[in-house]
């Protein structure tokens, strides 16, 4: 998948592990998701 443009996340912490979550600027991913 080629990106263009911006991405936007938010980066996030629970017990001492980071994280980022993707919150916009991608389009849709194909396949399963987790929910």
């Amino acid at each position: 998948m080629r990106l263009t443009g911006r991405i936007q996340a938010v980066d996030t912490h629970a017990c001492g592990e980071p994280g980022r979550v993707i919150v916009g600027g991608v389009s849709d991913v194909p396949g399963k998701t987790m929910f």
